[in-house]
């Protein structure tokens, strides 16, 4: 091969641009703990005093709310019961009342008997 007659082909290859360092992280200040601390025995009897007086809390709540929908029930009663009675005695008012007897052409009663009336 003939170097002298053969063209050198070039290739430019670009430089990667090197990313500029801001600044530097301390890894062994970083706390990378992933199970947290146990808690004392003082945390841990907080918290289930606190949770004690929430339940408490809650079951008070409960019971006045519990009263409270009682005597609803209680005054909703009385009146369903009022007016069932009311009901009651208008419906023997108009059972004690005699029927009024309407007017059958005889025509009719000769056609179909007593089943008109």
């Amino acid at each position: 091969m003939n170097t002298e007659n053969s063209e050198m082909i070039k290739t430019e290859i670009p430089q990667l641009k090197m990313p500029k360092i801001v600044g530097k992280i301390d890894l062994d200040a970083i706390n990378a703990k992933t199970k947290p601390k146990r808690k004392t025995r003082a945390q841990l009897r907080a918290e289930k005093e606190e949770r004690l007086l929430l339940e408490k809390e809650k079951r008070d709540v409960h019971k006045k709310t519990r009263k409270a929908k009682q005597k609803v029930e209680v005054a909703v009663n009385k009146e369903v019961t009022e007016i069932s009675e009311t009901v009651e005695q208008e419906k023997k008012q108009v059972a004690d009342k005699p029927r009024k007897r309407r007017f059958v052409p005889q025509w009719l009663l000769n056609m179909f008997g007593n089943r008109c009336r």
